[in-house]
């Protein structure tokens, strides 16, 4: 859809592209009054593998944080925080935190994103998020390892990223 070419609508959606910005508005019922939400989306770049690389980013950040089978108060809020940056729905992450043990559905194995710059951030990200509860865990340090494999990332590379992430000098094993 063109920038500034209209709307249009699906199932209970509505959406619409204002000049460089990607809106969303979602009507729903709640005790039969009608709410409105509104993201605004502003440097949401508009390709496809670049939309699903975001989406593969967040996805693998809370595996990351899975990894260790304990959802961490810091890795939860520094999730929340970068996803908050991108323009990502606060009850949709928190939801997909809370669930990602009980989800049967959830994907374990690490994402293949679509570019590697996208997978050299998402390996220095998950870094750090491994080290927000001030541990960086033999389990995070496999699966990153595992990440950067399935993306083509020499794996000196992530131990050095590892490395150099707050809390991975000490309890990395490296």
């Amino acid at each position: 859809m063109r920038a500034g070419s209209g709307e249009f609508r699906s199932g209970d959606r509505t959406t619409g592209v204002v000049s460089d910005e990607v809106r969303l508005v979602v009507r729903g019922a709640d005790l039969g009054k009608t709410r409105r939400r509104v993201l605004a989306f502003a440097q949401m770049p508009l390709n496809g593998p670049e939309l699903q690389d975001r989406g593969l980013h967040l996805r693998g950040i809370v595996q990351m944080m899975a990894v260790d089978r304990v959802l961490d108060a810091a890795q939860r809020a520094h999730i929340q925080a970068w996803a908050a940056e991108r323009g990502f729905d606060a009850a949709y992450v928190d939801a997909s935190i809370d669930s990602v043990f009980e989800n049967a559905h959830f994907v374990t194995d690490p994402p293949r994103f679509n570019s590697r710059l996208a997978a050299e951030a998402f390996v220095r990200e998950a870094a750090v998020v491994a080290s927000c509860d001030g541990e960086f865990h033999p389990q995070e340090r496999e699966w990153l390892l595992g990440a950067a494999k399935v993306n083509g990332i020499d794996a000196q590379a992530v131990l050095q990223v590892i490395e150099e992430s707050p809390h991975g000098a000490g309890s990395s094993q490296v």
